[in-house]
């Protein structure tokens, strides 16, 4: 079992826990150790946001951390390395929350595709909707046709649909009923 907290990655084997920290000195260790949401893909590769050093992807069997991380140079990186949450389409492709936008990363790829949108958590539905929770603003709805936004609820005086108290309306966790 695995564990992000504020103060590292912890690995549960059932018996022992290990701990994976910041070493200035390894570049194969993780970026930062504020975890901020984990997932795993096909290739068993544990991917971490962290808040502060951009996205991590785990390789098990290397035991080592290759690191995303902004680049204002390259259009193609990471928009933050402020991550607030992420998820895993049914595709197996991420989509990270920063604090500049969602980001999309296809699986197997190295580039990210922006989106400019204020996210803080992201969920696909049963139906393959993707929910986005803003920061600031409420619940969005991407329609992954036309990658184009919707604003489904917010905490505004012109819509009947609202969204939490005024001042209030981050939207920080994800689940469904089944």
């Amino acid at each position: 079992m695995w564990f992000g907290t504020r103060d590292g990655l912890n690995k549960y084997d059932g018996y022992k826990f290990t701990v994976y920290k910041t070493e200035v000195k390894d570049s194969n260790s993780i970026s930062n150790t504020f975890i901020t949401g984990m997932e795993e893909d096909a290739r068993g590769i544990i991917w971490i946001a962290t808040r502060g050093g951009g996205l991590n992807a785990y390789d098990k069997a290397k035991d080592k951390f290759i690191h995303f991380k902004h680049d204002p140079k390259n259009p193609s990186s990471i928009s933050s390395n402020l991550l607030t949450g992420m998820s895993k389409d049914r595709e197996g492709n991420l989509w990270i929350c920063t604090e500049d936008g969602l980001n999309y990363l296809e699986a197997g790829k190295n580039t990210f595709v922006h989106y400019n949108v204020n996210a803080k958590s992201v969920y696909e539905d049963s139906e393959h909707n993707l929910w986005i929770g803003g920061l600031t603003d409420g619940l969005h709805l991407l329609d992954k046709n036309t990658k184009k936004f919707t604003t489904r609820y917010t905490q505004s005086p012109v819509t009947t649909q609202k969204l939490g108290s005024p001042g209030n309306s981050t939207l920080s966790s994800r689940n469904a009923d089944k």
